[in-house]
This record gives C-alpha cells, structure tokens and sequence, in this order.
C-alpha cells in the first residue's frame, strides 16, 4: 500500500514504478512522476488522457510544484503518428543509463529543437512549458508502439526506432510489486472492471440477512446511548473494535475474512463505521500518521481506559511493512463489508477504504470508491474530502512523511 520510491538512473524503473502505480498500463495518455530534490526520490504519479490534455497540463503541473518536484519524468503514450524515415540530427533515441552519482538527473534539459520530429511532440512542449513555469524542470520521453525514445537526448548510442518498452516487467520495481501481489491491468477499463468487481453486492440474500441484524445493531447502540450503561466488555463501541481488530489480523495473515463475517458481525462493522467516533477509531487504528484524535478527547498517545484508543504504544511499535500490511488488510475487509451492505450503508464501508487508499498514496482507486460512495450517499462527507482531496492533488499523510524524510 505505500506508495515505491525510486532513485534510479533507467527511465525503465520511472516508467514500471508509474505503471505500478496507477494500476495499469497507460494509453494515449500523458504520465507524470515528481522527483524530489536533492536526492530526486520520486513522488507523485499521475496522468491524464491525452484528450484532455490541454485542461490537464496545468494542473498537473502545480500538484507537481505542491508535492516538492524539482524534477519531473513526463511521458507522451500514443501509438498515432510515424516516427520520420531518417531520425536525422534532431531524432533521439534512448539514452543510456546516466553516469556518476545515482541522484543525478535523468538526462539533459529539453531543448525546444529537440521535440519536433517525434510523434507527440506538441503535448511534449506544452508539458514542458507548464512544468518550467512552475520551476519545475522536465524530461521528456516517448512511449510509441511499445518502444521507448526521448524528445531531448543526443547521444546517438541506442537505435533510432528506439528501445522495447518490455524491459520494464524486468526492472527492480516491477519485480518487487509482483511480489507485493499488486497486479497489473492492460488497461484501464480492465483495471476499473477488477475495482468495481471486489465491491459488487453479494448475493440478494445475504445483503438481506445483513440488513435485519442491522436492525438489531441500531437497537443495541440506542438502548446503550439511553441507558448509558451495558457489561463491560459489551459495549457497542468496545464490541465493534473488537470485532474490528480481530478481523484485521486474520486478514493480515493472508487468510480471507469472507468465512468469519457472517451477517451478525458485518451488520456490527456496518452499522458502527456510520458512527463518526468509531469510524475514526477504525481508520487512525490503520492509518497511524494521519493523527487522527480519538473523538472522546483521549491524550495523543492514548488512553489505556478508553475503549476507542488502541492500546498505549501500538502504533509507534508496528513497522513500516507492518502497518502496509494493516492498511491493505483493513480495504480487503472495507471492501468484503461493503459487498454484504445494504445500499443504504454502502458508503461508510466504501468511504473509509477509499480514505485509507487515499491514505497510503494510492489516489486513483480511492478516487474511484469514494465516487461509488457518493453515488449511494451524495452527503457522505468523509468520501467528500477524499474525492476533493485527490482532485486537488492534496497530499495524503504517507506523502507527507516521505517527503520530511527527503
């Protein structure tokens, strides 16, 4: 779920990582990284159909300069056009891997006389020169017929029809996401089809078997809120997280959490993440370094009495990896509960995957639920900020780690 860095010398590793990123493999689109200064990690991924690219580029630009981009690796991807007959002295090729220190930019500034012979060339330009008013500096490539060529480089040592795009499934990054189990579409028409099937409604009688014990939920919580008082440990809230928590470290262990949530326990999950404090609960229990406080007014380190806090030093104890694997457990689990729901609580469940997706830098899907999401519930104002906030290209709490960290 955290999003790759990379800092690498092969436009092939920037290519596989922004494949990687989006979930599959872009067409007539124009593609974007941000590399950071001074050590030109990566950031951002993004891209934007070249249909649209004229609206496009500007925005694409300032997310750029918001997300702390001195660099940027711009891609044209089009199979229109013809490469000239003769590449001539203003044709490039591919360069090779760059020498000296590996945080050294990719190739040469973009020169103006350098983009006009290759397919694409005018989307090229516009890209640069939106980048450049941004103080942004851009390096310009070309993905044509599954080969790759730079509008800019002027070395001559790589073959005019370019080099094949395939030596990007051999790179470090795509090897390392094909064993984090992140697939790769041919497309993304196939890679939303794969989004949308993992929150299709479960079978009519489950979700109604869901919706009666969701019945009983509600009873449970307003009989507590009315008489204040239930046996310890049998709470609603205390009983939701519980639930929540186990559930999450089943699924952390790679086994699917489909047999253990029957329509009892999906019923107690949907009907507690409509609950403002305990959703809360839920997502800051997933997504640690988005601060979330608990609603009850507990300290920042928590509180070993309060049922909504996780317990004293659990966050600041898990790792890196550790909390990825929580993160992409919990969406697996959102998305299994908002198969089960009712449509009237399917945008809890799908808002809350698409904050944590939006969370660990991963915009595109989470965009793609929480616009699923207010499609159930125009006023599910959690989705709201996710789809505003990715948008905008607001930075999520992981990218904003990153980026402290250089």
């Amino acid at each position: 779920m955290e999003p790759t860095v990379v800092r690498s010398s092969s436009p092939f590793e920037v290519l596989a990582l922004a494949e990687r990123t989006l979930g599959f493999r872009p067409r007539e689109s124009l593609v974007v990284v941000s590399l950071r200064p001074p050590r030109w990690r990566s950031g951002l991924v993004a891209r934007a159909d070249l249909a649209d690219v004229g609206a496009a580029v500007p925005d694409l630009a300032r997310h750029l300069r918001a997300d702390g981009a001195g660099r940027a690796f711009v891609s044209v991807v089009t199979d229109r056009g013809e490469l000239p007959a003769s590449p001539g002295p203003a044709l490039s090729a591919v360069p090779a891997q760059r020498s000296g220190h590996p945080s050294a930019p990719l190739g040469p500034a973009p020169r103006r006389d350098r983009l006009e012979h290759l397919p694409g060339a005018d989307i090229a330009h516009l890209a640069a020169a939106a980048l450049s008013r941004e103080g942004v500096e851009p390096e310009l490539w070309l993905v044509h017929r599954g080969r790759l060529h730079s509008y800019t480089c002027e070395r001559t040592c790589c073959p005019p029809e370019g080099l094949p795009v395939r030596e990007v499934d051999c790179t470090r990054v795509a090897a390392e996401m094909v064993l984090a189990g992140r697939a790769l579409a041919d497309d993304r028409e196939e890679w939303e089809a794969a989004q949308l099937a993992a929150v299709a409604p479960a079978d009519p009688g489950v979700v109604a078997a869901v919706g009666e014990q969701l019945e009983l939920a509600d009873l449970r919580w307003r009989r507590w809120e009315r008489d204040g008082w239930a046996e310890p440990g049998a709470e609603p809230p205390v009983v939701a997280l519980a639930l929540w928590r186990g559930l999450l470290e089943v699924g952390r262990a790679g086994t699917a959490v489909g047999p253990a949530l029957g329509p009892e326990a999906a019923a107690v999950l949907l009907d507690a993440l409509g609950r403002i404090p305990v959703r809360d609960a839920v997502l800051g229990s997933v997504v640690p370094e988005a601060g979330l406080r608990c609603p009850l007014g507990c300290r920042p380190e928590g509180d070993g009495d309060c049922p909504l806090c996780a317990p004293a030093g659990a966050a600041g104890a898990r790792t890196g990896d550790e909390h990825d694997d929580d993160a992409a457990a919990a969406v697996r689990l959102l998305q299994h509960l908002a198969r089960l729901a009712p449509p009237d609580h399917r945008a809890a469940p799908l808002g809350c995957a698409a904050y944590v997706l939006w969370a660990r830098g991963a915009c595109a899907p989470a965009g793609l639920l929480a616009g699923l999401a207010l499609r159930d519930d125009p006023q599910h104002s959690l989705s709201g900020l996710v789809l505003q906030s990715v948008r905008l290209g607001v930075p999520p709490p992981s990218v904003q780690e990153a980026r402290r960290a250089g």
